[in-house]
């Protein structure tokens, strides 16, 4: 894990990420809140297939922001975990190898560390199972994608 952290950390100053790489808020129709511009990302993405996820959320490629990366998420008075599903799902899988065949018995989904670049984000202030949206436009690295086992109740 830590050479993984370290490579994403060499990818993102190879990459030069600006300082001035932002999300800035554009507007906002009833509880979307629509951002400009793009930000380079770090963390986990996930694609689950378990029964409860694909109920709650459906099929969806999602990330979860980490470390320095997760405070360039916009959470303007919102407590919820910097993570969104991406806008571009079938292409996001592509760029980052997702496949798109459901997994083997036994396992449910796939997961991967990723450093990233996103943009036209939209953070959906429901107050249910919904998800912030985004567009994924570049992947500077990414691990290969490897098996979630399913939660003990679909084992």
């Amino acid at each position: 894990m830590l050479r993984w952290n370290m490579l994403f950390l060499f990818a993102m100053l190879c990459a030069g990420v600006k300082a001035s790489e932002s999300l800035v808020r554009e507007s906002q129709e009833g509880n979307l809140v629509f951002y400009t511009g793009s930000v380079t990302l770090s963390g986990e993405f996930t694609r689950r297939t378990d029964r409860l996820t694909l109920e709650l959320l459906g099929d969806k490629l999602c990330f979860s922001a980490v470390g320095v990366s997760a405070k360039l998420i916009p959470r303007e008075d919102d407590s919820r975990a910097p993570w969104f599903c991406f806008s571009n799902g079938q292409e996001a899988m592509q760029m980052l190898q997702v496949p798109a065949s459901k997994p083997p018995e036994g396992k449910c989904g796939y997961s991967g560390e990723a450093t990233l670049t996103v943009t036209r984000y939209i953070a959906d202030r429901n107050e249910s199972c919904v998800s912030d949206m985004a567009q994924l436009i570049d992947v500077i690295a990414s691990t290969m994608p490897q098996l979630i086992d399913c939660p003990d109740e679909e084992k």
